[in-house]
């Protein structure tokens, strides 16, 4: 619930900004800053708290990718391999029906038994325009269809994602 300043708190805050300009007298664009100023303050709270909700309630959808057979180098199959660790994490953003998720990928390593020089680590799927990209192809094709359907500068679009939560995933 907001508190709303009261015309005294108000006229207090406009000679403040009158006096931090070096003038004597406030003016009506004093007030209406002062109010701006006290509105913004007031709903800030409320704000912050609708943004931590989106980022809480964000889907991310986690999957382990193991090595397989193919990904063995040659001559050495995967029943001379043993398991290191619990794997590498890698964070992907993708665009699923109106919405952003998060993808965790677990890649797995395998330290072969003998020669322990020997590692293999399960591959990333390709879905990204770039190697090793933040951003799944689904971001990049709604960057575009936005950009053409919707008529929306690529400056706007930037905006309107950085209101989303997926900015705050990083």
């Amino acid at each position: 619930m907001s508190r709303h300043a009261s015309a005294a708190e108000v006229e207090a805050l406009a000679r403040r900004l009158a006096e931090c300009e070096g003038r004597t007298e406030t003016t009506d664009a004093d007030v209406k800053t002062a109010r701006r100023q006290n509105g913004r303050a007031a709903s800030e709270a409320t704000r912050e708290k609708r943004r931590k909700d989106r980022t809480e309630t964000a889907p991310i959808l986690e999957q382990t990718i193991e090595v397989t057979a193919e990904d063995m180098p040659e001559g050495m199959s995967i029943d001379e391999f043993r398991p290191l660790g619990s794997g590498e994490t890698r964070t992907v953003v993708a665009y699923v029906k109106g919405h952003y998720v998060i993808k965790r990928y677990v890649l797995q390593k395998m330290q072969h038994v003998e020669q322990s020089n020997v590692i293999v680590q399960a591959k990333m799927p390709k879905r990204s325009l770039v190697a090793g990209g933040k951003y799944d192809v689904t971001c990049y094709t709604q960057c575009v269809l936005s950009r053409i359907l919707d008529v929306m500068p690529l400056q706007r679009q930037a905006r309107q994602s950085a209101r989303t939560w997926h900015r705050r995933c990083w």
